[in-house]
């Protein structure tokens, strides 16, 4: 039996197949005895929470000279949460007596003491800067005392 001659048998057998009123009219049935057709669907996205620091600057020694106990810190982070975003700045193991913060340019920033350091959010997504200006007891010369936590809000 040759391709062209199977060929033809199909094309018979699918114009009987459509030609049967039974089966030309299934779907037909189908959709008029009031069920309905469509569908509906509920789509959900969660997108994570995410937080990161693309810069956090500062002195890496706290030095005695013309403005002791005096630095300045720039912090940048990005946040897609909607509520916006925290950043923790806590003394290190030793604690540190005297010790104030305050915010000198950038983003608007609320800042709230916390335990052993300072809370600083900002509200909403995007990329948020900070430039900090923090007091230091004249005597807390030497290595960087603060450590740095961000979490959401």
């Amino acid at each position: 039996m040759d391709t062209a001659h199977l060929c033809r048998r199909c094309q018979g057998l699918l114009a009987l197949v459509l030609l049967l009123p039974g089966l030309g009219l299934a779907d037909a049935a189908i959709g008029h005895h009031g069920a309905s057709a469509s569908a509906h669907v509920n789509i959900r996205v969660v997108v994570a929470p995410v937080v990161r620091v693309l810069e956090n600057t500062h002195p890496t020694q706290l030095r005695e000279g013309d403005r002791p106990g005096e630095a300045t810190q720039r912090i940048v982070f990005q946040t897609n949460v909607r509520a916006g975003a925290c950043v923790a700045l806590r003394a290190g193991t030793d604690g540190l007596p005297h010790w104030a913060v305050r915010s000198v340019g950038g983003d608007p920033v609320s800042i709230e003491p916390q335990g052993d350091g300072y809370r600083l959010c900002s509200r909403g997504p995007g990329v948020h800067t900070w430039r900090l200006e923090h007091r230091f007891d004249p005597a807390a010369a030497g290595p960087w005392p603060l450590r740095t936590e961000l979490t959401l809000l």
